[in-house]
């Protein structure tokens, strides 16, 4: 899957703030004397728009989860987590054709990907002499209990911030803010993973973006591939560590 981060509108903002803005675009054109004070009035009303909105976007999400509605918490971090774009660019084929058609532009990517993650899945047998020693490999003291519920928020709270998501664009900012209403949740489920002995087809997918390297933007060639697994299966890597 290849996918852009698109910035989403802020539907947020009051009337009033917007009536400011106005004002203040106005007074600049004039060069009235006004226009700082009209600044700073618009950026108070702006901010405080914010905050009555996170106000209203946190309480219930904390609600959800204290009546059972898991479904209804999980609908709320999708909404406002925002949703990707497809991918746009300009690209050629092998030929130095110019490819026309969002469909037919997902072709030299996928190709150029698929080489360039290509590995020989033959297995490597070692050649070893008839007089070759082998030694015992040491025994560690391992625990295979299921992990607490403070392993999990404990591996929530070690992730790190300002990174990309994965595949449900959902970013570790929003599990870090609320690891008590999230860590109960997540370590069910990871606790089920845990006895199936089978994780969830979505944690081992990823999205896989084109980071240019150099030279011709158009050329899939001049691309190496980043993946983006989802904060959830991070999480889970966390435990494992």
């Amino acid at each position: 899957m290849f996918a852009f981060a698109q910035r989403r509108r802020s539907d947020w903002i009051s009337g009033r703030t917007l009536q400011l803005s106005a004002q203040t675009t106005r007074a600049r054109s004039r060069n009235d004397t006004s226009v700082h004070k009209l600044q700073k009035l618009t950026t108070m009303s702006a901010r405080g728009d914010q905050q009555k909105y996170w106000s209203e976007t946190v309480t219930p999400m904390k609600q959800a989860p204290n009546v059972g509605h898991t479904r209804k918490l999980y609908q709320i971090i999708r909404q406002f987590s925002g949703k990707p774009s497809s991918l746009s660019d300009s690209v050629c084929d092998v030929n130095g054709d110019l490819i026309a058609g969002s469909p037919a532009k997902v072709d030299p990517w996928r190709e150029h990907f698929e080489h360039f993650l290509d590995f020989d899945e033959q297995p490597i047998t070692p050649s070893l002499s008839s007089s070759a020693e082998f030694h015992p490999f040491p025994v560690y003291a391992v625990s295979c209990n299921f992990p607490s519920e403070d392993e999990v928020a404990d591996a929530i709270q070690r992730l790190y911030r300002n990174r990309a998501p994965g595949e449900y664009d959902i970013p570790a900012e929003i599990y870090k803010s609320y690891v008590e209403t999230l860590a109960p949740w997540l370590h069910e489920v990871i606790e089920q993973a845990w006895k199936d002995t089978v994780v969830p087809n979505d944690w081992a997918s990823d999205i896989l973006v084109p980071v240019f390297t150099k030279r011709d933007r158009m050329e899939c060639g001049n691309y190496r591939g980043k993946s983006l697994i989802d904060v959830v299966a991070k999480v889970l890597t966390i435990i494992f560590q």
